[in-house]
């Protein structure tokens, strides 16, 4: 959280009071997010949310996760990984990876900026029930 409140201040960013309370939300989840989740968590409203996470986007402090619900989550940028998603509550998890393709393996592309790979399946707790 210090990194991201001091990537904001350099940049001019202010720091206000729901700016925190949306960073320690995104650091204290155990999952990401979706906009009306960090609204509940910090007392805001979604219009306010979804700025300041259009901000933090911007700023590469937090990264959008798509699943198949089509509602995207959030969670602090925290380098190369993928995600699991679950098919029956869409919980979603961060699942950390050592190898990034640093060349196209593709002969119709000449680089490649980034990629998403997100796995399904069914979570422990809807597994169980």
């Amino acid at each position: 959280m210090d990194d991201a409140i001091a990537k904001l201040r350099k940049n001019k960013y202010r720091i206000t009071p729901a700016r925190k309370a949306l960073l320690e939300t995104l650091v204290q989840s155990l999952c990401p997010l979706t906009i009306s989740a960090l609204a509940k968590n910090t007392d805001s409203n979604e219009v306010s949310v979804y700025r300041n996470i259009e901000l933090f986007a911007k700023e590469n402090i937090v990264e959008a996760i798509h699943t198949n619900d089509s509602l995207p989550r959030y969670a602090l940028a925290h380098g190369h990984h993928h995600h699991i998603a679950c098919n029956n509550c869409s919980f979603v998890a961060h699942i950390p990876c050592e190898q990034q393709m640093t060349k196209p393996e593709h002969e119709a592309f000449a680089q490649i900026s980034n990629h998403e790979v997100t796995y399904y399946g069914l979570c422990k707790n809807c597994s169980s029930s």
